[in-house]
């Protein structure tokens, strides 16, 4: 691959790119549905790719393809370099420093993204797992039960990085999914709906029948749900939703929103922001987490480090791109393992609040970019003296989210390990509920 990426690189330069960086993804995903306890669908895809970035006397362009023979490949790189050479002229649009590229060390431990076991997961290991997961659903002898879809799959990819400028950087990754959803029948007519899921890069084995039973459990907890009056509640947000507070934040740090002033966080880097105690990290290298990383998309080294530390933002998301137009040193474009550390579980989170909303989904909604005003659907649960009493539907949560989190916020330590957010129970007070 190496050798083909540097052929594809001379390509570009002999065709007028006065800079290039390619990169070439090969994988193949499978996954198998079973519908009420009976397989429904199998698929499988197999696939090559090349991405392709021209740099041409400051403009770029960006290009893929799937077709690999020489020719092909010359004529499309060609095409490619014409095209670029229409794009209108940005002194930015250059490759970074090479300085802040990552240099791979023998002492680098592995992140984890990869275990070569899930390249001998066959079909019927995959049918398997999602029977299993469907006879959990139907094990829970829940009576209600209206319908449920389970799906186990596995995904493997390959990457490979070079351009230009001497970097070359390759990535693998793997993961094998469980996941469960289900429908029941409520008294009134209403179908509650519960999911779960699992996921593993392959080594770890999932407990597929618990994960149906789980997702049964959530929607038979939702039975008989119902509104609360109006008013402003303390909340409690599920560490499996917790992110939608959080991501909007991380957004808003984004060199992209920052630039065209699309971002409620403008001029905030080194500003406190938030209220004291609250802290964001970044964690790019932690070993096992979805989307560890070494490196970018544009080869930069990624680095651990705080977004936001107790109130202040530390950090902007910035590629190489929009820290030229900033006047800034590149950070990296987007965020990649992202902690939020707490104490103790979200049941002893809920005590410590005592009276308010579990938020366990949001239905639908969104937010202002620039302003930070949010409005969403919400269900979850009523909970007083700091337990649950009743499940609650049909309202919605609004507010701001530099208003919101300006107050004092608990968090738990409770987040899922198999998310790249690794975001746990949040509690925020005085949230308006209508």
């Amino acid at each position: 691959m190496k050798e083909l990426l540097q052929d594809i690189l001379d390509m570009a330069v002999g065709c007028g790119a006065t800079d290039a960086r390619a990169r070439i993804d090969c994988g193949f995903e499978d996954a198998v549905t079973v519908l009420d306890g009976k397989v429904d669908k199998v698929e499988t895809s197999e696939g090559k790719v090349l991405v392709l970035k021209l740099f041409k006397e400051g403009r770029m362009g960006v290009f893929s393809t799937n077709q690999f023979e020489r020719e092909q490949l010359h004529g499309f790189v060609s095409h490619a370099c014409g095209m670029t050479a229409l794009m209108e002229q940005d002194d930015c649009n250059v490759m970074p420093d090479p300085c802040l590229y990552y240099k791979a060390g023998e002492d680098d431990p592995d992140l984890g993204q990869y275990e070569s076991e899930a390249e001998c997961f066959t079909a019927e290991r995959l049918k398997a797992m999602a029977l299993a997961c469907s006879e959990g659903v139907a094990g829970e002898k829940c009576g209600s039960l209206l319908s449920s879809e389970t799906e186990a799959g596995r995904s493997v990819t390959h990457s490979y990085l070079a351009d230009t400028r001497g970097f070359y950087g390759t990535e693998d990754s793997s993961m094998i999914t469980i996941s469960a959803q289900c429908s029941v029948q409520d008294s009134d007519g209403c179908r509650p709906e519960g999911f779960w899921y699992d996921l593993s890069t392959g080594r770890r084995p999932l407990d597929c029948a618990s994960c149906g039973a789980t997702s049964l459990r959530n929607a038979v907890e939702k039975m008989g749900a119902s509104s609360v009056d109006a008013g402003l509640y303390d909340v409690v947000l599920d560490t499996d939703v917790a992110y939608k507070f959080v991501t909007p934040l991380l957004n808003s740090l984004a060199g992209s929103a920052l630039w065209y002033k699309n971002s409620f966080l403008p001029d905030s880097l080194g500003r406190k922001v938030f209220a004291s105690g609250i802290d964001i990290f970044e964690n790019p290298h932690l070993a096992g987490a979805v989307g560890a990383a070494y490196f970018d998309s544009d080869g930069l080294a990624t680095r651990p480090g705080p977004v936001i530390e107790d109130g202040f933002v530390r950090k902007y998301f910035l590629s190489s791109y929009f820290a030229r137009k900033m006047g800034m040193t590149a950070t990296g474009g987007s965020p990649s393992v992202i902690e939020i550390k707490g104490q103790g579980s979200r049941d002893g989170l809920i005590a410590k609040v005592g009276r308010g909303l579990l938020i366990t989904s949001f239905l639908g909604g969104n937010h202002n970019t620039t302003t930070g005003d949010f409005s969403y659907g919400i269900s979850g649960f009523l909970f007083e003296n700091g337990r649950v009493v009743r499940p609650v539907d049909g309202m919605n949560i609004t507010g701001n989210f530099l208003e919101i989190w300006g107050r004092q916020v608990l968090a738990a330590d409770d987040s899922r390990r198999l998310s790249a957010k690794r975001i746990p129970s949040l509690a925020f007070s005085d949230v308006s509920i209508s």
